[in-house]
C-alpha cells in the first residue's frame, strides 16, 4: 500500500531550520523558526503576537526565543481552545546514528513515516 503525501511544504520548510535551542550558536536559527510559525499562523488567518522573554539565565548576552501567540477568531461567546508545543529541537547529527540527514524531511512511501528532526515532535504538530 502506498500512502499520499502526508506533509505540507510547510513541514519541510520547517524541518530544515535547525533550531536548536541547547546550541547559542544556533539561537537564530529558533527565533528564525519563530519568525516561520509566524509567517504560517498569519497565511492561515490568525492573528499572532511574538512575546519577549528576555535573557536567558545562565547566559545573561544570550536571548531566549520569543513566545508565540496565535489567535483564531474573537468571538467571547465561544470556547477557547489552548494548544500548546514547542518549536525548537534537540541536537541531531548524520552521524549520531540517524540513516537520512536530520534536517531534511524524508517520508516513506510504503509506510507514509516521517523522519526528519521536529517532524513530530515538535514542529509537524505545531
Amino acid at each position: 500500500m502506498t500512502y499520499p503525501n502526508l506533509t505540507t511544504p510547510g513541514l519541510a520548510d520547517a524541518v530544515a531550520i535547525p533550531s536548536v535551542s541547547a546550541d547559542p550558536a544556533l539561537r537564530p536559527q529558533v527565533v528564525r523558526m519563530g519568525k516561520f510559525l509566524e509567517k504560517e499562523l498569519k497565511a492561515l488567518g490568525a492573528t499572532v503576537e511574538l512575546r519577549e522573554l528576555g535573557k536567558q539565565p545562565d547566559i545573561p548576552e544570550l536571548d531566549l526565543p520569543p513566545v508565540i501567540l496565535g489567535r483564531y477568531g474573537n468571538d467571547p461567546k465561544k470556547r477557547t481552545i489552548l494548544v500548546y508545543g514547542h518549536y525548537d529541537v534537540q541536537p541531531a547529527l548524520k552521524e549520531d546514528g540517524w540513516n537520512t540527514e536530520p534536517f531534511e524531511l524524508k517520508v516513506e512511501e510504503e509506510t507514509g513515516r516521517m523522519f526528519g528532526r521536529g517532524s513530530t515532535d515538535d514542529k509537524g504538530p505545531v
